[in-house]
């Protein structure tokens, strides 16, 4: 279930704009696909995180290849 869709347009680059989706649970999905395809959020996404009250950031949404080691206590929430 989306909880608000937003239309994100970088001022200081030539890319496309894209939209990013707040879902129930709150995760963030952006059409530039960089969460799937990198494994972290992309600029747009944390354009989202300044903007909206409902955008939160969690460190499970880096994917476990970014970190040198993971602290346990965050290990459960991995996005793997």
């Amino acid at each position: 279930m989306f909880v608000e869709v937003s239309y994100i347009t970088i001022t200081s680059s030539t890319a496309k704009p894209h939209y990013v989706a707040i879902l129930a649970g709150a995760t963030s999905f952006c059409t530039c696909m960089n969460i799937i395809n990198q494994g972290m959020p992309c600029q747009h996404q944390y354009q989202i995180l300044l903007q909206s009250d409902k955008a939160v950031f969690h460190i499970g949404f880096i994917h476990t290849r970014w970190f040198e080691s993971m602290p346990s206590e965050t290990s459960r929430y991995a996005y793997t």
